[in-house]
């Protein structure tokens, strides 16, 4: 029996969002294999360590504002933008062709839309994320100087 045309681009593109998705489960505190339970988020590696406790001191509330603060830091943003954009390009050949993209278009499209996603998100996060980071950083330093 031979292997339908693009079948091995199919597998590896397939076998990449698989892996994808698998990383940012865990990212968001998913460990396991979905048991049909809800994620773990508050101990997800974005958010983990950053909860206020009332016992918390200042010095220690300073900084989990800190670490709360750099979530974008910890983010992986090509995992998004590879499955973003495979869902993007399935639907988008499914509503102009009614059918699944051949591996060709698949593959192009993934990797351009990817790029288009990856770029406009990291745009954001250089030209408002990390100002804002910066400025939680600044007060957080002049709180910390203020409690000494």
């Amino acid at each position: 029996m031979e292997l339908p045309k693009g079948f091995w681009v199919y597998l590896i593109i397939f076998l990449f969002v698989i892996y994808a998705l698998y990383k940012e489960r865990q990212f968001l505190g998913c460990k396991t294999i979905p048991d049909g339970s809800d994620c773990d988020n508050p101990n997800g590696k974005a958010v983990k360590g950053s909860e206020p406790l009332s016992s918390d001191d200042s010095q220690t509330l300073l900084n989990k504002i800190d670490f709360a603060s750099k979530y974008t830091d910890r983010e992986v943003v090509w995992r998004r933008s590879v499955i973003f954009s495979f869902i993007a390009i399935v639907m988008y050949a499914y509503l102009i062709y009614a059918a699944f993209p051949s591996a060709y278009h698949l593959f192009c499209g993934i990797l351009i839309m990817a790029a288009v996603m990856y770029f406009s998100f990291n745009f954001y996060k250089y030209h408002m994320s990390d100002y804002i980071k910066n400025n939680i950083q600044a007060s957080t330093d002049i709180l910390r100087n203020r409690i000494k």
